[in-house]
C-alpha cells in the first residue's frame, strides 16, 4: 500500500536557498552602506563583458553559413538577447533562483524581480538586481 512520510521528512528533501534580505529586515540606507563598490565595478565590468560574447558568438555563427544566409544567422543571435532578456526578467529568474519548488527549479517567488529592489543578495555585498543582470548574461549566451 501507501506509505504515509511524516511532514519533516517530505519538507527536508530540498535544502532552503538563501533569501535575499528583504527591506523589512534591513533598511535601504544600511543595504546601501553594506554595498561593495570594487565588487559592483567588478560585476558591472564582468557583465559587459560577457554580453559582448553575443554579438562575438553572432560573428563565429555568420561564418558558418554561406554568403547569402550570413546577415540572418547573425540577427538570429541579437534577437535573442532582447528575447531572453525579457523571458529572464518574468520567469528564468525566479525559476532559477527561487526557494520553493523541487530540488531542480524554484518558485515564482521572484517574479518580473519582485522583491529584488534595494536589497543585497545573500552573502555577497552586491545588489541583488545586479546579481539578477549578471546571471541574465549568461543565459542571454
Amino acid at each position: 500500500g501507501n506509505v504515509a512520510l511524516p511532514p519533516a521528512a517530505i519538507n527536508s528533501a530540498a535544502p532552503e536557498p538563501p533569501r535575499p534580505r528583504s527591506s523589512s529586515t534591513c533598511s535601504s540606507a544600511m543595504a546601501l552602506d553594506s554595498v561593495s563598490p570594487a565588487d559592483v565595478a567588478w560585476v558591472l565590468t564582468s557583465s559587459a563583458l560577457v554580453l559582448l560574447m553575443t554579438p562575438g558568438l553572432a560573428f563565429f555563427y555568420g561564418g558558418l553559413v554561406q554568403g547569402a544566409n550570413v546577415l540572418n544567422t547573425m540577427m538570429m543571435s541579437i534577437i535573442s538577447m532582447g528575447v531572453m532578456a525579457v523571458l529572464w526578467l518574468f520567469v528564468g529568474f525566479s525559476l532559477a533562483f527561487g526557494s520553493g519548488g523541487g530540488a531542480f527549479i524554484g518558485d515564482f517567488g521572484y517574479i518580473g524581480l519582485s522583491g529584488l529592489e534595494s536589497v543585497l543578495w545573500p552573502e555577497t555585498k552586491l545588489p541583488a538586481m545586479l546579481f539578477a543582470t549578471f546571471q541574465m548574461t549568461f543565459a542571454i549566451i
